[in-house]
């Protein structure tokens, strides 16, 4: 049995990484059973294997709803939302007076024009619906807005390291599998912030050894989308290239704004790239103080379209990832035993980790610097105290 199913969570009490998006979805399902729901739908949105489906399960067994999944991009028609979702949405259950939540997945690869019908019927569903609906999307911006305009937005995050690292012990010691912390660390490293991933490289692992993994296509995926971009000759085919990115627009501008100025031969084509790269940068930045994310679709075909007709000519030369990517990446392992630390401090001194780092950690550092032992208390290991060292 495939154990991203075996494992999948039960309950919301099993789902890790998401605290703030499980109130949500309880405040937002809770309005609903007391006759008086603040949306009719809920969009949980965020990044593949984040949890989004998993969540919407849960809540359906811990709140005694049957569940009712349709798979919005395998379904697109008019007639089969409308044969299939809509007396769901409109009936009792066949068991009695039990409610439904009825599950939308994979709302984003709907297309407004070419689905038309399709997003018609989900429309619909929602204007009519007398059950609880839930949408999940990677990127909550290419849900048409006729539908978003009926739905709370839940935003799902991507999970950290040590949460898919939790999850992963779990299973392995459930299964008998004998994995040290070290595999289990790069697994969760590899995965991306994926725990679906994480959970299946688990499992190959048992069969294979770490050899056996392979590393996630993100970086690669956005290299040939660059290169698409960029040999552009319209805005729809630049734009286009984009569809299949797990990036957000921000992003992807920092990825355009690092290899433009690489492969373009000439300063006045950089020039006017780089015109279109700022006026990206405005509409992104009205997002964020207007919380209006049709700007998205306007800084999306600034930074592709207006940078591909931007270019004159174009020289080979490899891509880069942008400049903070590779900062983050170089300085990981000291975030990671940083984090650790703080997480310690905060479980000791009951503090949040923030005062952890802010408050504790200068002390602790001057204290074990003077020889004082604090391992035993704190638990730290070795790498933590010679960075607490070397801490200042």
């Amino acid at each position: 049995m495939i154990w991203a199913e075996k494992y999948r969570p039960k309950s919301l009490r099993e789902i890790v990484g998401q605290r703030k998006a499980i109130e949500q979805a309880k405040s937002w399902i809770e309005s609903w059973i007391s006759g008086n729901p603040s949306k009719p739908a809920a969009l949980f949105h965020g990044p593949p294997g984040c949890g989004k489906t998993a969540t919407a399960y849960a809540l359906a067994r811990d709140y005694g709803l049957e569940y009712f999944e349709l798979n919005a991009s395998d379904k697109r028609n008019y007639s089969t939302l409308k044969s299939l979702a809509l007396p769901s949405s409109i009936s009792s259950s066949l068991f009695g007076e039990r409610r439904r939540l009825i599950v939308l997945d994979e709302a984003d690869n709907l297309n407004p024009r070419e689905d038309s019908q399709a997003t018609r019927g989900i429309t619909l569903l929602l204007r009519s619906t007398r059950n609880p609906v839930v949408l999940t999307a990677n990127k909550y911006w290419e849900v048409p807005r006729e539908i978003r305009n009926h739905c709370l937005l839940i935003q799902f995050n991507k999970l950290k390291e040590r949460d898919i690292l939790s999850v992963l012990k779990r299973i392995s010691s459930s299964e008998g599998l004998e994995v040290s912390e070290e595999v289990l660390m790069e697994i969760a490293r590899r995965s991306l912030g994926d725990l679906r991933a994480a959970i299946n490289d688990l499992q190959a692992v048992g069969s294979t050894g770490l050899d056996g993994l392979g590393y996630r296509d993100r970086e690669e995926n956005i290299f040939q989308a660059l290169a698409r971009i960029i040999k552009s000759n319209s805005m729809q085919s630049a734009k286009a290239s984009t569809s299949g990115l797990d990036m957000t627009p921000d992003e992807l501008l920092t990825w355009i704004e690092e290899n433009s100025p690489r492969v373009m031969t000439d300063l006045r084509s950089i020039a006017e790239a780089y015109y279109y790269i700022s006026r990206a940068d405005q509409f992104l930045s009205r997002v964020t103080r207007r919380q209006y994310y049709g700007f998205w679709s306007y800084a999306l075909e600034l930074m592709t379209g207006g940078v591909a007709l931007s270019k004159k000519e174009i020289k080979f030369s490899k891509f880069q990832s942008p400049r903070y990517v590779k900062e983050m990446a170089s300085t990981a392992k000291f975030r990671r035993i940083r984090d650790s630390i703080a997480s310690k401090i905060s479980e000791k001194c009951h503090v949040s980790r923030r005062i952890a780092l802010s408050e504790y950690l200068p002390y602790l550092s001057l204290m074990i610097k003077h020889g004082k032992s604090l391992s035993e208390f704190f638990d730290f290991t070795e790498e933590e105290v010679e960075y607490l060292r070397k801490w200042g």
